[in-house]
């Protein structure tokens, strides 16, 4: 009976908390922050795909729908970055013809490497969400811009997998809300 509870007790200490909520090392890097200022449904759409100016390379590699830890509705997204330092670094959630999500955060510093973060798409009391309609295709596009608000490197990729059911007709994540605001970290790799 003793060696069964030291059992327990050593498998409960190895288990790994969960790190649902565990936010971006990658986009605090560029950022100095994960969270940033949220629009939804806004009138501007974003901007077209430019090329990479002199010094950045930029691969909007992926963007796919996942689940965080605890099985909450996300976007992972995945981009290989070079970049000089820019005014702001922002992203957008379309389906060709209107804006659902605008995200942005300034101060974008220099950075060389992978950027991977998520985007959750629910609360994990599944009380609000992200507004996307089952069904509908989306594109994610991410741009960082200047001072004046123009476009330095800007791509766009569809989102792939099946749209998450039921995100729609949920109230829309308040300003104390992490849904759709912070940029989250990546999933753990299996043991």
């Amino acid at each position: 009976m003793i060696a069964a509870a030291l059992l327990a007790l050593l498998l409960a200490a190895c288990e790994k908390p969960d790190a649902s909520y565990v936010t971006s090392p990658s986009v605090l890097s560029i950022l100095g922050t994960t969270d940033g200022t949220v629009t939804y449904h806004p009138e501007e759409p974003p901007p077209a795909p430019v090329n990479d100016p002199p010094g950045w390379k930029f691969d909007l590699g992926n963007a796919r729908y996942e689940k965080l830890e605890n099985f909450t509705a996300s976007i992972q997204v995945v981009a290989l970055l070079v970049s000089e330092e820019s005014a702001s670094m922002q992203m957008w959630i379309h389906d060709g013809e209107s804006v659902v999500w605008h995200w942005e955060a300034g101060e974008a510093g220099s950075y060389s490497g992978t950027l991977c973060f998520q985007i959750a798409l629910e609360d994990e009391d599944q009380t609000d969400a992200v507004p996307l309609l089952a069904g509908v295709k989306y594109t994610l596009t991410m741009a960082f811009l200047d001072a004046a608000g123009s476009p330095v490197a800007v791509q766009s990729v569809a989102i792939a997998g099946e749209t998450p059911r039921n995100l729609d007709g949920r109230a829309l994540p308040g300003p104390e809300s992490r849904t759709g605001r912070s940029m989250l970290a990546c999933p753990r790799a299996p043991l």
